[in-house]
């Protein structure tokens, strides 16, 4: 905060968190993402870019509002030897993205044989 104050507290137990606003406890990563995202107001100017979604895609994706959703695809996730002309398997880090694809606006990826 501007004014040097503490902007939340996190409490962490193992693998889980509790996370504690002045107007909101928050009790888990999701809850905390999607805190963060609405606070943001994002509007049809703003463009959101996913690298690795996991944990925070589905909390991003029912919070973004009119803004526009990217998802980084890295090529190190490729598995070149199980490709076929119809089929690609990427590293699952990339499942809930793709199977909700029609909710990204667009997928990015540097590839040197992506066309």
């Amino acid at each position: 905060m501007k004014n040097g104050s503490v902007a939340y507290r996190e409490y962490i137990d193992g693998d889980s968190s509790v996370y504690v606003f002045n107007d909101a406890i928050l009790y888990s990563k999701e809850q905390f993402v999607a805190y963060f995202i609405q606070k943001l107001q994002l509007t049809s100017n703003d463009i959101v870019i996913l690298d690795r979604a996991t944990q925070i895609g589905q909390s991003v994706l029912q919070n973004k509002g009119d803004s526009k959703v990217g998802v980084v695809v890295h090529a190190e996730h490729f598995s070149k030897s199980i490709m076929n002309d119809t089929h690609i398997l990427w590293n699952n880090y990339y499942e809930y993205q793709f199977s909700n694809a029609r909710n990204i606006d667009f997928f990015y990826n540097c590839y040197r044989y992506s066309k």
